[in-house]
């Protein structure tokens, strides 16, 4: 009389987390231990399977001809997925001095970082106002995309101005003391800088001796 009987299965499953070629296990174990034979629903022959995508896994095992055991397993889809928030900041009077500064959490370091000017650096700097798109990949081919604007702000200043009429015949000794409130850009760098005095002086000829002459003056060389 020949008697069938079931073989004993356990086994420890790894969840696949990547978004392109699959990471998920089947660590099977038989136990009395011997030799065996596996065939599984993929066609694997081994005991354990491994860079599995998900799904369900069947196996059926072996020994002799009276010995075996089937049972199925399945291997979700848990894919980690970067989280991307960005922090723009704005750019002043059109010139390349705003900035996003992106975070990254969650998802399987390291990342990539690919924008949409080409950069790949986590964060922008010295960039123009516009519309901004960071895509992120994890170690895991998971991907993320995050579009980001950055606006443009004029900021306004206040110009005061204390002028010394000329009053001298010869050569000229009146001024302009101007002052800038309450910060200035500087048009090479973009940065926003302390404020200054600009002193302008002339000649009689350039600087009229009444007050609302010399103002006029004054805009006249500011729109230069």
């Amino acid at each position: 009389m020949t008697i069938s009987l079931t073989l004993p299965l356990t086994s420890v499953i790894t969840h696949n987390t990547s978004c392109a070629n699959g990471n998920g296990a089947i660590d099977l174990s038989v136990s009395p231990g011997g030799s065996y034979n596996y065939a599984w629903s993929n066609g694997a022959t081994t005991e354990d399977l491994s860079n599995l995508a998900g799904g369900n896994y069947m196996v059926t095992v072996t020994q002799g001809v009276s010995c075996s055991a089937s049972a199925t397993y399945i291997v979700n889809d848990a894919p980690s997925l970067p989280n991307l928030s960005a922090s723009p900041t704005s750019s002043t009077c059109d010139l390349p001095n705003g900035s996003i500064n992106a975070t990254v959490s969650g998802g399987v370091a390291p990342f990539a970082y690919l924008w949409s000017n080409g950069a790949t650096t986590e964060d922008l700097s010295n960039i123009t106002a516009g519309t901004y798109e960071l895509t992120v990949t994890g170690a895991n081919d998971c991907t993320k995309t995050i579009s980001v604007n950055v606006n443009n702000i004029n900021p306004s200043f206040n110009i005061t101005a204390v002028i010394t009429n000329n009053s001298s015949c010869n050569s000229g000794n009146g001024s302009i003391n101007l002052t800038v409130t309450p910060l200035i850009i500087t048009p090479m760098t973009g940065q926003m800088v302390q404020p200054q005095k600009i002193y302008l002086t002339s000649s009689p000829a350039t600087i009229p001796s009444q007050s609302a002459q010399a103002v006029l003056a004054l805009r006249k060389v500011l729109s230069l």
